[in-house]
């Protein structure tokens, strides 16, 4: 068989689906296939929807089937839709977690039920070493699962191993191209206005553009406040960029200056290419990678208060936690290509 490998990932959404598509986990998964080249990714299933018995069919014709990011991690795993470990039991290849991440509500982190122990401990089975992306993901584990404690490796999330970044590229200055995202979920009205007016004001002069990596307006039934927000931001003379893959987001994002806003992924990246970026935190995913890779969360209510962050201390961290990161990839490496 050749070293091919399937990937299962949250950017895959069916057409008809309720969900809207993350453009930021179209990065995740851009991601960890440059990661892992020569070999490649042949087939691609969603985590938004069951896992039937020909995608199945379609992974047992590879070498392994990737967790490719997302946050499934939780009192109960999250990866496909009611599947029973029975039903996981059908993948006849090995099954690797690559840069997962732990769910942003506490609600759903209080202690893990019987089943997922039971499936997590299944998973380390069959794999050594499994690659969580952030410090309160790792924390969580150990503390629900002492004994798989020595598999755990904390390598932080692909998309933010840039060169630009790892290599020591400048991190300029300028604001030609100021690219605000927002996350319409909850009660985000108030935070992602005052992200446009802070926006606005600090830089006049720029090209702003409002970046949707999931495009909630494209629905047939639009909340009111999604529609008002937009409204907002074409009176402040914003653009729209509505990206449709990871690509589309790394192409528009390499030719933009800064970043302001609540979409980590857009933060990650980013700060992959030595540009500036300040993170809005809404969840515990943000906080966990804000204590991963040492960069500041801001308040929506005071936006100045960290742009003389030094960016240096996100390097440090990024070399540091690349070394994990590299040993995670050529462990996988060698085991597909046995």
């Amino acid at each position: 068989m050749k070293p091919v490998y399937s990937a299962a990932t949250p950017f895959l959404v069916r057409s008809k689906s309720r969900e809207r598509a993350n453009a930021g986990d179209g990065l995740i998964l851009d991601a960890v296939e440059a990661a892992l080249k020569p070999l490649r990714c042949v087939f691609k299933v969603s985590t938004k929807e069951p896992l039937s018995l020909t995608a199945i069919r379609k992974i047992n014709a590879t070498k392994a089937l990737l967790i490719a990011g997302g946050n499934p991690l939780g009192d109960v795993f999250k990866v496909f839709e009611d599947m029973a470990i029975e039903d996981w039991q059908k993948i006849k290849v090995p099954i690797y977690i690559f840069g997962a991440g732990i769910s942003g509500n506490p609600a759903q982190t209080r202690g893990m039920t019987a089943k997922t122990t039971e499936l997590l401990d299944w998973l380390h089975r069959q794999a050594r070493i499994s690659s969580w992306r952030c410090v309160r993901s790792i924390a969580y584990l150990r503390l629900n699962l002492p004994g798989l404690d020595h598999q755990f490796l904390m390598t932080g999330c692909p998309s933010i191993y840039g060169a630009p970044l790892l290599a020591g590229g400048v991190f300029k200055k300028d604001g030609l191209r100021v690219v605000v995202t927002c996350t319409e979920r909850g009660d985000f009205l108030e935070r992602e206005t005052a992200v446009l007016r802070f926006v606005s004001g600090r830089f006049p002069k720029a090209e702003r553009v409002l970046s949707l990596h999931q495009d909630y307006a494209a629905g047939e039934k639009t909340k009111k406040n999604v529609i008002e927000l937009r409204r907002v931001a074409q009176a402040m003379r914003f653009k729209f960029f509505k990206p449709h893959s990871g690509r589309d987001l790394s192409s528009f994002y390499d030719r933009s200056s800064l970043h302001i806003g609540s979409r980590l992924h857009a933060h990650l990246y980013f700060l992959s290419r030595a540009k500036r970026s300040f993170l809005v935190g809404i969840d515990e995913r943000a906080l966990g990678m804000a204590e991963t890779f040492d960069f500041p969360l801001c308040d929506f209510k005071h936006l100045d208060a960290n742009l003389g962050y030094d960016f240096e201390r996100v390097r440090r961290r990024a070399r540091v936690h690349h070394e994990a990161f590299q040993k995670f990839t050529s462990y996988l490496k060698a085991e597909i290509m046995r």
